[in-house]
Formats: C-alpha cells, sequence, structure tokens
C-alpha cells in the first residue's frame, strides 16, 4: 500500500532537480570557459556554439515536455529526465572528443527541459490558487541558490582535483536524485473528462492565447543577463576586468543569482500586496536594465559590481511574475503546458545569445594569441553586452499590451 503523498515533500525533491540541473546549466559553462577553449582548441564564438547546445535542446523540448507532463503525471518523467540529465552531464565533462561532448550538452538539456515545468505542475495540482506565485517565487530562490553554493564547492574541489573528476561525481549525484524522486513523487489524478477535452486543443488554448505570447516574449528579453552574461561570459569578463582568479570572479558573477535568489519570495509577495502583476512587470525590467547597464559600462570597483549584480537579480525576478500571470491566464489543467511553452521562450534567449555574443567578441577582437587561446579585452566584451541591453529595451515594447491577471484563473477546478 503506497503511503501518502505530502505536497511539500514533492515539491521539495522536485525543486532539487531544478536545483541541480540549474548548475548545470550556469555553473559548469562559467568554470569551464576557458578549460574548453583549450580543449578543443576554440574561440570565443566557438565555445558559445558548444554551451548554447544545452539551450536548444532544452529550448524545444517545452512544449512536448508540458503536454507530457499535463498527459503522463510528473513521477515517471521526473524520474527518467534527472537520470538522463546525469549521463549527459557525464558523457559532456569526460568526453576528449567535441562531437560527444556536444552530444552530452545537448542530453543533459533534454532532462533538465522538465525540471521548471515539472515543479509549477506539482505547484498547481497539489496547492491552491493563492500559493502559485509565492512557490513560483521560492523555486527561482532554491534554483538560484544551488548555484552560487555548489559551484563555490565546485570550484573549491577543481583546485584539489581534476575538473573532469569534479564534475563526473556531480554527475553521479543525478542517478541518486533521480530515486528519490521516483519514491517520493506522486501524480494527481485530473477529472478524465477535464483533462481529456483540455489536452485535444493545447495549440489552441496557449499558443493561440496572445497574453500567453506578450509574456512569454517578456520572459525572453528580459532574462537575457543571465542567460548571456551570468551563465556564460560574466566570469571571464569579471576575472579580466579585476585581473583575478578564476574562483574570485566565478564567486562575484554568482551575486547575481543570490540577487535572483533573495529577490523572487519579496517580488512575488510584493505582487500579491499590490494585488497586481502587471506593475511587478515594469519594476523587474527597469530596474534590471538599469542595474545591468550599470554593472557592465561603468568603471565600478568590486564593492559596487557586487551591489549592482545583486540589483540585477533581484530585478530580473520579473520573469517570476511572468510565469504566475501565464498560469492565471489558462485553465489550471493546462499548467503544464503553459508553464512549457513560457519557459521555452524564455531560454530561446541563451539559444540565441550565447553564440552571438561569442561571435561579437570574436568580430571586434584584435586578434592576439597567447598560449593557443584567444585573449580578449574589456572592451571586446562591452560591446556583446549591448546586445543584451538591446534586448531589455525590446521587452519594453510588449508591456503595454499585456492585461492583468492577479488571481484571475480561468477554469481554477482542480
Amino acid at each position: 500500500m503506497r503511503r501518502r503523498a505530502l505536497p511539500w515533500a514533492m515539491w521539495g525533491w522536485i525543486v532539487l532537480f531544478y536545483c541541480y540541473q540549474y548548475v548545470t546549466r550556469t555553473t559548469v559553462p562559467s568554470l569551464l570557459t576557458e578549460e574548453l577553449m583549450k580543449r578543443f582548441s576554440l574561440d570565443a564564438a566557438g565555445v558559445g556554439t558548444l554551451i548554447s547546445y544545452y539551450y536548444l535542446s532544452y529550448t524545444f523540448m517545452q512544449i512536448p515536455v508540458g503536454y507530457l507532463l499535463d498527459r503522463y503525471g510528473t513521477r515517471r518523467l521526473a524520474t527518467g529526465a534527472t537520470l538522463l540529465c546525469a549521463i549527459g552531464m557525464a558523457l559532456f565533462v569526460s568526453s576528449p572528443y567535441y562531437f560527444l561532448a556536444a552530444i552530452g550538452r545537448i542530453l543533459t538539456g533534454v532532462g533538465a527541459a522538465f525540471a521548471f515545468v515539472a515543479t509549477l505542475k506539482v505547484t498547481t495540482d497539489w496547492f491552491p490558487a493563492h500559493r502559485t506565485a509565492l512557490l513560483t517565487g521560492l523555486t527561482a530562490t532554491v534554483g538560484a541558490g544551488g548555484p552560487v553554493l555548489i559551484g563555490q564547492v565546485l570550484g573549491s574541489l577543481i583546485g584539489v582535483f581534476s575538473w573532469q573528476e569534479v564534475f563526473c561525481v556531480y554527475a553521479l549525484l543525478g542517478s541518486i536524485l533521480s530515486y528519490g524522486i521516483w519514491h517520493n513523487v506522486r501524480d494527481r489524478r485530473h477529472r478524465t473528462r477535464e483533462i481529456s477535452e483540455d489536452l485535444k486543443i493545447p495549440f489552441k488554448r496557449v499558443l493561440l492565447n496572445k497574453q500567453c505570447w506578450l509574456l512569454a516574449l517578456y520572459t525572453m528579453l528580459l532574462y537575457a543577463p543571465v542567460s548571456a552574461f551570468a551563465d556564460m561570459w560574466g566570469t571571464v569578463f569579471l576575472k579580466k576586468l579585476y585581473s583575478i582568479d578564476n574562483s574570485q570572479a566565478s564567486f562575484i558573477n554568482t551575486i547575481l543569482y543570490i540577487g535572483m535568489a533573495a529577490g523572487a519570495p519579496f517580488m512575488a509577495r510584493l505582487s500579491d500586496k499590490f494585488q497586481s502583476r502587471k506593475k511587478l512587470l515594469y519594476i523587474g525590467l527597469l530596474g534590471t536594465f538599469i542595474s545591468f547597464a550599470y554593472a557592465t559600462f561603468a568603471p565600478l570597483p568590486m564593492s559596487m559590481m557586487v551591489v549592482a549584480l545583486f540589483l540585477v537579480g533581484v530585478f530580473i525576478n520579473g520573469k517570476v511574475i511572468a510565469f504566475t500571470a501565464a498560469l492565471e491566464s489558462v485553465p489550471r489543467s493546462l499548467s503544464g503546458s503553459v508553464s512549457g511553452f513560457v519557459n521555452m521562450m524564455c531560454m530561446l534567449s541563451g539559444v540565441v545569445l550565447q553564440p552571438l555574443l561569442g561571435k561579437i567578441i570574436t568580430m571586434v577582437w584584435d586578434g592576439q594569441i597567447e598560449n593557443g587561446c584567444p585573449i580578449y579585452s574589456i572592451e571586446d566584451y562591452r560591446q556583446s553586452f549591448l546586445a543584451v541591453s538591446c534586448c531589455l529595451l525590446l521587452a519594453l515594447c510588449t508591456l503595454p499590451k499585456i492585461k492583468e491577471t492577479f488571481l484571475r484563473t480561468i477554469g481554477s477546478s482542480s
């Protein structure tokens, strides 16, 4: 006889998966950018392309992931996805061949694609509607907080062991996590008629929903500082800017994630207090634009850089409010599908921007090489960051047409 499923315990196990895959997306490329350049003889454009394979598979899995979670539930899919993420991670860090490393990065992205959508699925399946914003914010906190703690541990271990050994052990932890998910997560049974009717028309109810598109575009553009800077080019930029080692630069870069972790519940609570999603979308976007521009273009001492990156992380939690608004725009039985769609668009920024910034850096590079590796200047990086600022300005165009959705969930039955 199965023991009774506890909603908070189930949510906790899936959030651990979200945290685990978050590290594979953020900490791995930020710590290994220069190592990968040396290993595969790549320039900035080449390593940006290799890392972006994760985003490519992650992004285009989001629509099928949302549908599959709505159709088959969370338990089996999250268990298999965690294991696949771990296998891909092991292949990526252990292979001496570019082709196999790329395959590993793709597999990691496919598995990781289930994580965030699965947390939202558990939230809408097992918790009341008024908890949605808070739990989405807490999920973002754990996901963003993971790279801060785990990244520092991994960075320290790399100083003692080889980076391949450290990340292979981390990959092994994924298999243990998949075991825990299988034994602790349960699926909520929706009324058969409700879910069967809704799943016949997911594209009509989600992809043809104007508000879902606007919120998805907003999220994609707002997320640019994370996908392009923090996830990829931030550490090497800070290392060059302050003439510090990889560990110190990685720590400063993770301040942005600390801001995300600290600010997510705050933004969610503020949205509930104001009884408005739209006001927080404006605050998040404007705050992100100002603080990111200050961090990347102003001649800041290290202490002020820490403050600026923290504020970028806090304000970028406008994406949490956008996800909440999207969930409030469709029936709860379509929570997986709408979450997958918005998350797909969000991650599309990484698919485009990581290689794009690498190409910009390579284009403006003066050709200097040292020990077989390209040497890029501070201005090379800063010129590429203009693309991120342009994304944030474009996001402003979506806001006037977004409608207020505060607790207006359509078809709220669970």
